[in-house]
């Protein structure tokens, strides 16, 4: 008795079927794309800092804060999503 409550539990253990790509990689992907967005919004904003250093509205003293801040956490997010892609790659998402 005890060997056929071991089976059955086996077998509905072994009935779930695995995760499919698209439940697996949705929200890595999701990831991915909102840290890229991120990045590009902070980019278009670096951007703007930029054009008002050139039209001299801002100091180089605060363009450079401006820059040192933006690159910082360009950097932070560059590192982690492509951190996101290695793994995407490695699971076959991408």
């Amino acid at each position: 008795m005890a060997y056929k409550l071991i089976a059955v539990m086996l077998l509905v253990s072994c009935a779930h079927a695995p995760p499919t790509l698209e439940e697996r990689c949705t929200p890595l992907l999701q990831e991915i794309l909102s840290i890229q967005d991120l990045r590009n919004s902070l980019s278009n904003k670096m951007g703007d800092h930029t054009k008002q250093y050139q039209m001299e509205q801002i100091s180089k003293e605060n363009y450079k804060l401006y820059f040192s801040k933006w690159i910082k956490t360009e950097l932070a997010l560059r590192d982690k999503v492509t951190a996101l892609y290695d793994v995407a790659y490695e699971t076959k998402c991408l």
